[in-house]
């Protein structure tokens, strides 16, 4: 038996530029933009979002599946579900600052 090489399933960012992010949702916080071209290694995935390592890179995040293309097998790519959690202390309003109103004196 000839073993097969594991080929490691790439992702290009085919739609002009792609958010990576921290965790697999536009509510994470923005890590930084991947450029059209730009490749990653595919490590894991949680619904429509790739957890990925950047090429020549050591920078891992989150990127949309939208934007990008896959090559190679998804077949051993793992679920993943141990991404942070989302702030539960974000406020369902934002209170305006304060304004300074100028006195006059008489």
């Amino acid at each position: 038996v000839i073993p097969v090489p594991q080929v490691t399933p790439m992702l290009t960012v085919s739609s002009g530029s792609a958010a990576l992010r921290s965790g697999p949702s536009l509510n994470y916080p923005y890590v930084r933009t991947l450029k059209n071209g730009e490749q990653a290694e595919i490590l894991g995935y949680y619904e429509s979002w790739y957890y990925i390592r950047v090429e020549n890179s050591s920078l891992l995040g989150w990127v949309w599946g939208n934007n990008v293309e896959t090559a190679g097998s998804m077949e051993n790519v793992p679920l993943k579900s141990d991404f942070p959690s989302l702030p539960t202390d974000i406020p369902d309003t934002i209170t305006p600052p304060p304004t300074s109103e100028a006195t006059a004196e008489a």
